[in-house]
């Protein structure tokens, strides 16, 4: 089964169905997030905390969809639909507890995904405004998964 996410224009479809995900991150390019804020950290290919970073948009590409994981927190719960999207991020120093400057160095952040949120912005993931859209979607990959189909994601 394929997802096809128009991330640019906010727009998932599947199975001949269309839902809302939009992806809309706070960091210095767009002026949301503050250098004097505390930073958020990078998420390494094992899920571990990685260095801290400014979020990115989540990566065009072909990825897999890898799992569904339940979650508890409001910023994701009640399921992730994680994938095995990754890119290249600038490093930033830590000064203070906050921000420094990027240092030069980058490094795969990993742990992209697909979630209701609590929250209107994500740290590069994709917002699935709906509740029932989620768990619509949920549905559908756990069936072609039961199928043996492979699920992948194409961001455009």
């Amino acid at each position: 089964m394929e997802l096809l996410w128009n991330r640019d224009g906010g727009i998932l479809t599947y199975n001949g169905k269309s839902i809302r995900v939009l992806c809309l991150v706070r960091n210095e390019l767009n002026g949301l997030r503050a250098i004097s804020e505390k930073p958020v950290f990078s998420e390494d290919e094992e899920g571990g905390t990685g260095v801290p970073y400014m979020p990115r948009l989540f990566p065009k590409g072909s990825w897999t969809v890898e799992t569904i994981l339940p979650k508890d927190n409001p910023y994701e719960a009640p399921q992730f639909i994680s994938t095995n999207a990754h890119q290249l991020v600038d490093e930033w120093s830590v000064e203070d507890g906050h921000y420094g400057k990027p240092t030069g160095n980058h490094v795969e952040d990993w742990g992209y995904g697909l979630h209701n949120s609590s929250s209107s912005t994500t740290l590069g993931c994709g917002h699935i405004l709906e509740s029932q859209d989620r768990a619509d979607l949920v549905a559908a990959i756990e069936d072609a998964w039961s199928r043996g189909e492979n699920v992948t994601l194409e961001v455009v």
